[in-house]
């Protein structure tokens, strides 16, 4: 399917993930729950399309694309959702880069929106995405994974969209003090994809940027 430029405006891009045996059953009903209704009063609020853009699809049991459906099916406003499972990593990048903001619970969507001056708004499960956010002086734009309800997502989701300007100017000025940082985890996002998807091409995404 075409994707990007037929996105409706303003458009909100969701890549969940959980990663195995991190939450009990309770805090994975509990993360679904969560995000759909959240989800649907940004839609009401703020006028979302909503696209699922799942990162890992491997098959299993929860993987990004049947949490995606997951969340989909308990929301209400189903007309305003669509899921676009990309089929490489350009397609990926390419429909970050067209959204206005993005709630990533993975590292390597957050970081490929990062690079594209994207507001965003992280699910922390790990260390790493700490770091990454209170490196970009954004750790406000983040809630921890066991910290997920209605209230607390929406509660962010309005936080980040209202200073939408004002990120994406901390973003192109962030990004650019630490390009070869930022570059290095772009290459493992870009590589990580591709290997999730069984493609054994290794597709240039950055080409100024990712260098080998």
């Amino acid at each position: 399917m075409k994707v990007g430029n037929d996105f409706p405006r303003p458009t909100l891009a969701v890549s969940p993930g959980i990663y195995s045996r991190s939450l009990s059953q309770m805090e994975v009903d509990n993360y679904i729950q969560a995000h759909a209704r959240a989800l649907d009063a940004a839609i009401e609020k703020h006028g979302f399309f909503v696209v699922f853009l799942p990162h890992y699809v491997s098959g299993f049991p929860y993987d990004d694309l049947e949490v995606s459906e997951l969340i989909l099916h308990n929301m209400k406003n189903k007309h305003r959702v669509q899921i676009v499972n990309t089929a490489a990593v350009e397609e990926f990048k390419r429909c970050i880069d067209q959204v206005d903001m993005i709630i990533s619970s993975k590292m390597h969507p957050a970081v490929l929106g990062a690079s594209g001056y994207v507001p965003l708004l992280c699910i922390l499960y790990d260390h790493k995405q700490t770091s990454f956010f209170e490196r970009l002086g954004m750790i406000d734009c983040t809630l921890g994974i066991r910290m997920v309800s209605p209230q607390n997502l929406s509660s962010k989701i309005d936080y980040v969209w209202n200073r939408n300007d004002q990120l994406r100017a901390l973003l192109r000025k962030q990004i650019p003090n630490w390009q070869k940082n930022t570059s290095d985890a772009i290459r493992n996002a870009v590589t990580y994809h591709v290997e999730a998807k069984a493609d054994q091409r290794l597709i240039q995404v950055f080409p100024t940027e990712v260098k080998p």
